[in-house]
């Protein structure tokens, strides 16, 4: 296998799902390289989408407490 052809069987690899979520984990893999910016028409990566949700729902908590919940959590 030729290294253009590794390249695009990389490329395959990743391109299934799309990854926005700095913290995944696989989307944190994909070297440099291969990353591409469009995401075209994949879905995104369900572990994107679950530390979305999981950042958002911590924003939401964050939110409703009070100052005194707020300083007994730090």
């Amino acid at each position: 296998m030729s290294s253009d052809d590794r390249q695009v069987y990389r490329r395959r690899q990743f391109s299934r799902v799309y990854h926005d979520h700095l913290l995944c984990p696989t989307g944190r893999e994909i070297p440099e390289e291969d990353r591409a910016y469009d995401r075209g028409e994949v879905p995104r990566c369900e572990e994107c989408a679950r530390l979305e949700l999981a950042t958002r729902r911590d924003e939401a908590l964050d939110a409703a407490q009070t100052p005194e919940e707020a300083e007994r959590r730090a």
